[in-house]
């Protein structure tokens, strides 16, 4: 059994999601209709198939419909020898969703095309290579079947192939006698090693394991699955000499990938210059460079390298410092691989392959549907000579357009405003609909203001507002940050404004213009918040002595304070390593909530030396009564209190406790608590006259 038949199995695709058998697309009189799926319940899939051109009459086509709604409303695919179309389909009307694409003349008997299906957006692959995306929201779901002239189709080519986002990553924690684990060598000699002084580069490489490659002239090795898109490939790589090495990405085989190079600062061998970090195609083994940067590497140095990729964007990092960011659709899906090049060792550690969920949008190339329609509330104005593309908000229709989902409640938005006039543009988040939403909204001109608004049941509450001073600059660069129900907006260097939300802050987040607004709007960002390392409660404070672990979790590493006279009488206190690791977030689960009784005090922001510093939150209850109080502390003063009903669904229930800009919150099972707003920014009991920048001001009690 295939790979990929494996993979159909395990996704537990039986019933609808098989290869198409040979006789259900020649038995089917003209024209032929093949029903490849009844119903696409997964909201990500990959439909396969090769056209045999010999077989396509030239003014024929082979129609794919999907996403097809209960009123017969779908989307289709027209593909003909010589070009491909998507198409929104209502009744007799057909509306192409973005021009068509011409294909070059090819002397091949087929063409392989991919239909990919991601969540907002539709792409077409056709021999490789991303030729079409389109947005189309909403609209997911129903059969999905093949219309084609005889035998146009290669019926054992049609492959449905569902799609989850990848998560994957090999940290290498293996002896030699173990194997090389899923990687596949394509050239040189490659086995696992241990490494001891591997240990002072804990950033770097978490364990003293690594992949080591013998270079000469080249080693590659690849693993994970061939159809791996919108993701982020990582590595941690050091030369162990002069030469080059890489980290590959979108890997088809030994010939045909893509690579992040290196070449070290003294490099002298063939090939590329000393000092440089490349983005590299190659294609039937040859390469092409098509983006780099000044960035060598120091031999017996580690680096972190990384590229994340969407659709026909890739985005190329070096120690987290943008090297190249390059637009071009070969590939668009492959493999993750590990490379070196006229070197004598290369080592790799930490390999990770995460969805890249970023959404990103300069206006330099089309974004078909992603904007709404094209006399919407917003347009797309396209580059023209030596002026970037924008997009542009149009006076005399309000709008919204959406970047996508923040799921989680967790994430970062960005963009770019060019304001005029005086009327209101802002960004829309936590969008459920008409009726339910926050908005970070800027007054620009006389009102010359910035607010914080929350919509419930249609009636907007204004929860923050602030000054909006004016610019120098003709662009202003907005900032929201949604984390853990923590709201942070910013514009510019302008004192950001804050808020807290009772509930997670899940849904759409993008662009609001009231009706008069005009502006311009550039370089947009939605990407994952940045994620604490969070702080677990131990269990046992015994010190582990297997190597591995101790060194493989970073965020396990905690300490007791073995100074009586530091801690409170009797109390079996732990602390985390503290600035090394941050304490800004504790969570842990209270099991047997009900009948169990005590109490437990949790801190963070603290200090080993003086455990009454920071905050503190101080939980009990009594055996068998289900309401839990909570106390929260600012160093010595108590500045809350509030008690939680708990057990009534469930046995168990999850406390966290954190720290989110100038709030400290506490929640249990995600209901918001306790909150308190720091009045000064220093840490309550904590000298920070000597610390940079530090003030001794304290926080003063505030009303929860």
């Amino acid at each position: 059994m295939t790979y990929r038949a494996l993979a159909l199995l395990a996704l537990g695709l039986c019933s609808t999601w098989l290869r198409t058998p040979a006789a259900a697309l020649q038995a089917a009189a003209p024209p032929e209709q093949t029903v490849v799926a009844d119903q696409v319940t997964d909201p990500e899939w990959d439909l396969e198939f090769d056209l045999s051109l010999a077989q396509l009459p030239a003014d024929a086509e082979v129609v794919v419909a999907f996403d097809t709604g209960p009123d017969a409303q779908r989307t289709e695919l027209h593909c003909s020898r010589s070009g491909v179309r998507l198409a929104s389909v209502t009744g007799d009307q057909v509306t192409d969703l973005a021009p068509p694409v011409k294909l070059p003349d090819t002397a091949a008997a087929t063409r392989s095309v991919v239909l990919r299906r991601r969540a907002d957006r539709v792409g077409v692959i056709v021999d490789l290579r991303l030729v079409l995306t389109v947005w189309v929201p909403g609209r997911t779901g129903g059969p999905l079947q093949i219309t084609a002239p005889p035998q146009a189709v290669n019926a054992d080519s049609v492959l449905l192939q569902a799609v989850v986002p990848p998560e994957w990553s090999d940290e290498f924690m293996r002896s030699s006698d173990e194997g090389l684990g899923e990687w596949e060598v394509l050239s040189g000699s490659w086995d696992n090693t241990a490494l001891v002084e591997k240990l002072k580069f804990v950033p770097r490489a978490a364990n003293p394991f690594a992949f080591a490659a013998k270079a000469a002239p080249k080693a590659m090795a690849a693993a994970g699955s061939w159809f791996w898109s919108d993701c982020t490939y990582r590595a941690a790589v050091r030369g162990t000499a002069e030469g080059i090495i890489g980290l590959a990405f979108y890997v088809q085989d030994a010939d045909n990938y893509w690579l992040l190079r290196m070449t070290s600062v003294s490099y002298a061998g063939p090939g590329p210059g000393p000092g440089l970090a490349q983005v590299v195609r190659v294609v039937g083994g040859q390469p092409q460079v098509m983006g780099e940067a000044r960035h060598g590497y120091v031999p017996q140095q580690w680096y972190e390298l990384k590229v994340s990729t969407r659709d026909d964007l890739i985005r190329a990092f070096v120690d987290d410092v943008p090297v190249a960011r390059v637009r071009e659709g070969t590939f668009a899906q492959g493999r993750v691989g590990l490379y070196a090049e006229q070197c004598e060792a290369a080592l790799f550690d930490d390999v990770r392959v995460t969805p890249w969920t970023d959404v990103t949008d300069d206006f330099e190339a089309p974004s078909c549907g992603r904007w709404g329609p094209a006399d919407g509330a917003f347009v797309q104005v396209p580059p023209e000579g030596d002026r970037s593309g924008y997009l542009a908000k149009q006076p005399g229709k309000a709008g919204l357009a959406f970047a996508g989902r923040c799921e989680a409640g967790n994430c970062v938005f960005e963009v770019d405003l060019a304001l005029e006039g005086d009327a209101p543009v802002g960004i829309p988040f936590a969008y459920v609909d008409d009726a339910n939403w926050w908005r970070y909204t800027l007054y620009p001109g006389k009102q010359a203001r910035q607010e914080l608004v929350r919509r419930v049941a249609g009636k907007d509450e204004v929860l923050a507002t602030g000054p909006l001073p004016p610019s120098d600059q003709r662009w202003r660069h907005v900032r929201v940050l949604l984390q853990d129900q923590y709201v942070c907006a910013q514009v510019d260097s302008v004192p950001p404004l804050e808020a807290v939300s009772a509930e997670p802050l899940a849904g759409w987040i993008g662009l609001w213009g009231s009706e008069a607004a005009r502006a311009q709007l550039d370089n947009v960002s939605l990407a994952p918040a940045p994620q604490y390392v969070p702080a677990r409660l131990p269990t046992t404070m015994v010190e582990d002595p297997e190597m591995k672990e101790q060194f493989a979790n970073p965020a396990e590493g905690w300490f007791t304070v073995t100074d009586p006279s530091t801690r409170p009488q009797g109390s079996p206190m732990a602390w985390n390593k503290g600035e090394y690791f941050p304490p800004s977030k504790v969570e842990f689960p209270i099991a047997n909530v009900v009948a169990g009784a005590g109490t437990v005090r949790v801190t963070i922001c603290g200090s080993e030396e003086a455990p009454q510093r920071g905050y503190h939150l101080e939980l009990s209850k009594e055996a068998n009564v289900a309401t839990l109080r909570a106390v929260l502390l600012a160093g010595t003063v108590e500045v809350g209190r509030a008690e939680a009903q708990v057990g009534q669904t469930q046995p168990s229930c999850a406390v966290r406790f954190q720290k989110s800009g100038t709030y400290v919150l506490a929640f249990v099972d995600d209901h918001l608590l306790l909150s308190y707003r720091e009045q000064g920014q220093a840490i309550p009991g904590r000298d920070d006259s000597q610390r940079p920048g530090g003030t001794q001001d304290e926080a003063q009690p505030a009303t929860p």
